[in-house]
C-alpha cells in the first residue's frame, strides 16, 4: 500500500546543517505514513553525498540522482513523478535553514483536520 504522504526535497550542494536539519525534520513527524522523496540534482560535495546514501538507508527514503544538474524546476519534477503518496508536500531546503523544518508537519495536522 503507498503512503498517504510524499514529502519531496530537492538538492544540489547544500550545507551539511541544513541538510541535516531538513533530513531531521521528516523522521521526525508524528505521522508514519509518509515517504521522503529526494533528488541530488547532481551534487559534487562528497559529504553531501554520503548524508544522502546513509538516509536512503531508511525504507521511508527514496533517493534520485540526477546525473546532470537541471535546476530546482528539474528536480522537484523528477521527485513529483517519483512519489508514490496520496498528498505530496514540497519541503524546501529554504525553510529548513530557518529553523522551520517542522513546516510540513504543519501541513499534515491541517490536512488530517479537514
Amino acid at each position: 500500500m503507498p503512503p498517504r504522504f510524499s514529502v519531496l526535497t530537492a538538492v544540489c550542494d547544500p550545507p551539511i546543517d541544513v541538510l541535516n536539519r531538513c533530513l531531521a525534520s521528516v523522521r521526525e513527524q508524528d505521522t508514519s505514513d509518509w515517504e521522503h522523496v529526494i533528488v541530488d540534482d547532481a551534487s559534487t560535495d562528497p559529504e553531501v553525498r554520503t548524508m544522502l546514501q546513509r538516509a536512503a538507508t531508511d525504507e521511508h527514503v527514496r533517493l534520485v540522482l540526477r546525473r546532470s544538474r537541471g535546476g530546482i524546476v528539474a528536480a522537484s519534477s523528477d521527485a513529483l513523478a517519483a512519489a508514490s503518496g496520496d498528498i505530496v508536500a514540497l519541503l524546501v531546503l529554504e525553510r529548513c535553514r530557518h529553523g522551520r523544518q517542522r513546516m510540513w508537519g504543519e501541513f499534515v495536522v491541517m490536512i488530517e483536520q479537514c
